[in-house]
This record gives structure tokens, C-alpha cells and sequence, in this order.
């Protein structure tokens, strides 16, 4: 949609008029160019608009004589305009649908121009992740899929296996490996701490554990007697299997 109409009227200075103009004739002003702004967007525009984003563009005419206005002014010389033209649409004029611009050049006569179009929404710049490195994963290819609006990237571990990733997870670091690193950290806490399962519990771990506790653990019932007294482990018994060897 690329849509206007003119109105041949004079705007001024809001700002500058307060205190010079009689109160009602301020009020008789905006209402009339209230009622136009209403009058030629509902006849014009509204059956045109599809509900899509738009912006509306509001360009000051500057005729003969007529002074810039700088932006305070001349988006408050407008206001009146724009309620009509919100009245017109049949919407609220902080409508998200609609972005409202103003806009001022010279001209042979005086009045406002308003303009409807289609808005251009800004589209997210598509960043190039082929070959990065994200931890052990190396991007390869984009699947041409997208979850949550994000792109998914096919990916290579460094142990062979291929996952898809959102782009989002890999550069926010969320994702680094297609799961071999925590299997990994896993058996390793299994190989150094292989007593920590209920099933393959060691006796001794068990008394290790509670040797901490009262020594080394304020909120223990028996850190009393121990800890409180200045008794530690020493630093090599912090490995279970140092103690338990």
C-alpha cells in the first residue's frame, strides 16, 4: 500500500502559540484538523488497510514565508492530525501496527501531506557460522530449517559424531559437543570417584565422607568436636582414593 492525501491547512507552532492564541480557538483548530485527519483516512485509507504494519508519514508543506520547525514542534503542530487519522483506522494511536513519522520540506503552498506505506521490517542480519568452531563442534552447513525464528546448523563433533544445532545454542556456548564431552566427565567421575554409586559404594568411602563432614563442614553435628577444636584433612586426603589407598 502506497496511499496519500493532502490537507490544505496551515499548521503552527504548538509550542510557540501557547499564551497567544485564545484557549478556544486552540480547541476549535484541533478539533478541525482532527475531524479531517478522521474524515480522509476513513474514506481513503481504512478499506486499503489490511491490518499489516504500516507507517504513516506526516510531511509539513512549507509555502511561502513558512519557517522550519525544529522536531518538538513539529510533531506536536501534527498531533491533532494524527489522533484523526488513529480515529480514522479505528485504532489507538501507540498502535504497534503503525509507526507514525514526521517530515517537513518546502513547497508552493501550505498544508500536510500523509502518507501511508507498507512498513519494511528490519531483517536479522543472517550470519555465516560454516567452518567456526564452537568447542568440539565445527559448523558445516545450514539444514534450512529454523526453531524459535533461529537458523539450525548442521555440525561435526571432534568424535565423528553430526548433530543439528540451532545457531543461538552455538553462539551463546550453550552447546559445544553433541553430548561426548559430559559422557566423558561422567565416566571420569565414576573412575576417580567409582565408590559414589549406591552400588559400587566402597566401606571406606563412607567413613572418608564423614572424616570431612566433622572436620570440615560448620553446619555438621559433630563439627563440634572436631573442627571446632582446629582438626583438618590434610590436602592429599581430599582424593578418596588417596585416603582409601
Amino acid at each position: 500500500m502506497n496511499v496519500y492525501f493532502i490537507l490544505p491547512i496551515k499548521v503552527v507552532s504548538e509550542l510557540n502559540k501557547a499564551g497567544h492564541e485564545h484557549w478556544a480557538k486552540t480547541a476549535n483548530r484541533r478539533k478541525q484538523h482532527r475531524f479531517m485527519g478522521k474524515l480522509m483516512t476513513s474514506g481513503l485509507i481504512k478499506t486499503k488497510w489490511d491490518g499489516q504494519p504500516i507507517t504513516v508519514i506526516f510531511t509539513r508543506l512549507m509555502g511561502k514565508g513558512g519557517r522550519k520547525f525544529d522536531d518538538d514542534n513539529l510533531s506536536s503542530s501534527m498531533k491533532a492530525i494524527r489522533d484523526g487519522v488513529a480515529d480514522g483506522l479505528e485504532i489507538n494511536d501507540n498502535d504497534s501496527r503503525v509507526t507514525w513519522k514526521y517530515e517537513q520540506v518546502k513547497d508552493v503552498m501550505h498544508g500536510v501531506k500523509v502518507t501511508f506505506t507498507e512498513r519494511e521490517e528490519e531483517m536479522p542480519k543472517k550470519i555465516n557460522l560454516a567452518g567456526r568452531r564452537f568447542g568440539r563442534l565445527v559448523a558445516l552447513y545450514p539444514t534450512g530449517e529454523r526453531k524459535n525464528g533461529q537458523v539450525v546448523w548442521h555440525c561435526r563433533c571432534d568424535c565423528g559424531n553430526e548433530i543439528d544445532v540451532r545457531s543461538g545454542n552455538l553462539i551463546s556456548g550453550n552447546s559445544t559437543s553433541c553430548g561426548c564431552y559430559m559422557r566423558e566427565r561422567a565416566a571420569e567421575a565414576n573412575i576417580v570417584h567409582g565408590m559414589n554409586r549406591r552400588e559400587e559404594t566402597h566401606p571406606v568411602y563412607r567413613t572418608w565422607c564423614h572424616m570431612l563432614y566433622r572436620c570440615e563442614n560448620s553446619k555438621d553435628t559433630h563439627y563440634k568436636d572436631y573442627g571446632a577444636h582446629g582438626i583438618k584433612v590434610c590436602a592429599e586426603w581430599h582424593d578418596p582414593q588417596v585416603f582409601i589407598e
